[in-house]
């Protein structure tokens, strides 16, 4: 589940946002089959743009490093733990809308 926070961090080096929307609450309306390849891409990508995740797909998003220095010692990186967190959220819900049939 993506952290609920409300700062937008979508600006510079690619970075993928942390938004105060739960992406994956996201019911998926259309599941890929065989006919219905434009409906199901539709609305993956608006659901995806609606969360602030395209740099995922088109993977100008680079992960952050894993650890940061803070005055002298080494910490986790948030950020990293955002993207881990958004990455994972999404490859999941993408995988739930394909048909397994």
């Amino acid at each position: 589940m993506m952290p609920n926070s409300s700062s937008d961090r979508s600006g510079e080096g690619g970075e993928v946002s942390r938004t105060s929307k739960i992406f994956t609450n996201k019911k998926v309306n259309v599941v890929l089959v065989e006919l219905n390849f434009l409906l199901w891409k539709q609305y993956v990508l608006l659901t995806v743009r609606s969360h602030r995740l395209e740099k995922l797909f088109t993977r100008v998003a680079k992960p952050p490093a894993e650890t940061t220095v803070v005055n002298g010692e080494t910490v986790s990186n948030e950020d990293y733990e955002v993207f881990v967190a958004q990455d994972s959220a999404l490859a999941s819900w993408l995988l739930s809308s394909v048909c397994r049939c």
